[in-house]
């Protein structure tokens, strides 16, 4: 559709791509508004989402300097079923992001990556199942243990409490 189009020397879709990731890092920047400022010496809850926000500026900017020299691509140049894919992934993606609190994050983490390796990466169910209970305890494990976040338990709560 656009893979032979150019803004100077930089096929189009890379720009394109290039100024979504650069917009959203704008809309993080606008999000940290209402934020507080943090105090002397701490790290306020700005810095992360900050943080985040600098580097996808950084990426952005070199993905669209090294663009110069690459050819366009094709954007949906592939099988009906890859399309399926990928917007399947889009959907699972915020469907996590929809539930995160109400059904917490083990939970999430784990029905996402049983579609994810089932239905996007056509694994046999022997593998999903492990390396779904693997990852989601290794995430779950990562962030409560080591880093010291609490992850949200959602549904999880009605049984431990």
């Amino acid at each position: 559709m656009f893979g032979d189009k150019k803004l100077g020397s930089i096929p189009l879709p890379q720009v394109l791509a290039g100024c979504a990731w650069l917009c959203l890092a704008v809309l993080v920047f606008v999000g940290l508004s209402p934020l507080p400022r943090a105090e002397a010496g701490a790290v306020g809850p700005r810095a992360f989402p900050s943080g985040l926000a600098v580097s996808l500026i950084v990426l952005s900017v070199l993905y669209i300097f090294q663009s110069r020299k690459q050819e366009g691509i094709k954007v949906f140049d592939g099988e009906g079923r890859d399309i399926f894919k990928m917007f399947l992934l889009i959907f699972l993606s915020l469907s996590a992001a929809f539930f995160w609190e109400e059904l917490g994050a083990f939970p999430v983490l784990l029905i996402f990556c049983v579609a994810e390796l089932r239905w996007i990466e056509d694994y046999a169910w022997k593998k999903v199942i492990g390396l779904s209970v693997l990852f989601t305890a290794g995430v779950w494990l990562v962030f409560t243990k080591a880093l010291g976040l609490n992850l949200p338990l959602g549904i999880l709560l009605r049984f431990f409490s």
